[in-house]
């Protein structure tokens, strides 16, 4: 049987000599036998990754209206826009309607 650790390899790409406290948790977490979501407080790295894999995907009506804004701003007037400039024209555009 393969070990779980190793296959994530970016945990452990770090120089060798020194722990990646990432790494450590990972570990230590796979080898505890419990298996409640409570146990995840005491490993915070481990925490933050299992939140961001295990988030909600946005609703439908929520990408129809990212759709929708992002065609008013790729316009004909603006078609040569950089990918970089676009992400921020579209995400300050959603900021300032908050504040």
């Amino acid at each position: 049987m393969q070990c779980l650790l190793c296959s994530f390899s970016y945990l452990t790409a770090q120089d060798s000599s020194s722990q990646n406290p990432l790494a450590v948790q990972l570990e230590n977490y796979l080898s505890n036998p419990s298996t409640s979501v409570e146990y995840l407080k005491g490993y915070p790295y481990v925490m933050n990754a299992f939140v961001k894999a295990n988030s909600t995907l946005p609703s439908s009506a929520a990408v129809e209206r990212l759709f929708s804004v992002a065609g008013q701003i790729l316009s004909s007037r603006r078609c040569k826009l950089s990918d970089k400039h676009f992400d921020l024209f579209v995400f300050l555009r959603d900021y300032l309607k908050k504040v």
